[in-house]
């Protein structure tokens, strides 16, 4: 297991996604077991290479309550996306190892239902549109953005998820 997953009560072989506070810490995440989320508070799944850019992002959210969760290994993905689905993803396109875009592709096939993506990345917004519309992603932000652009983008695509299901 490596520095920032835990292991979940139900499946002890299967790490989870880390909490801001575990990931924190700068301990053994084995020890900082993941908070419960509360009814209402919405979880958002960050996937981003750039530990500034993820940063920024937990803060933001967390601080307007927000439950953050990141990934550092995109083996678990499958497992994550089918049986513990987060609220939303917040999905950087440009990453070294693998495409957002491949990441997108990845989690359109094994989610049992429609978990919202949105796209997070510095490239031009009409890629981002373009790229959005062909990911079938629920909405985009670009890096550089007020964080009252992330947080409206969040909130709204939560709210429509809320209000019509999909």
């Amino acid at each position: 297991m490596s520095l920032g997953e835990t292991k979940t009560p139900e499946n002890p072989t299967r790490p989870r996604p880390v909490t801001a506070a575990a990931a924190d810490s700068g301990l053994n995440s084995d020890r900082n077991v993941p908070k419960e989320r509360s009814v209402g508070m919405a979880r958002v799944l960050v996937i981003d290479d750039s530990l500034s850019a993820v940063q920024k992002a937990r803060h933001v959210l967390e601080k307007a309550g927000y439950t953050v969760e990141t990934l550092d290994l995109l083996i678990y993905l499958p497992q994550i996306v089918k049986d513990d689905p987060p609220d939303a993803i917040l999905l950087d396109l440009s990453m070294p190892a693998l495409s957002g875009i491949n990441v997108a592709k990845f989690i359109r096939r094994y989610e049992k239902s429609p978990i919202p993506i949105i796209l997070y990345s510095s490239r031009p917004v009409e890629e981002l549109i373009e790229t959005a519309d062909q990911l079938d992603a629920a909405g985009y932000v670009q890096k550089g953005d007020p964080d009252s652009h992330l947080l409206s983008t969040i909130s709204h695509v939560l709210s429509h998820v809320a209000q019509t299901g999909e």
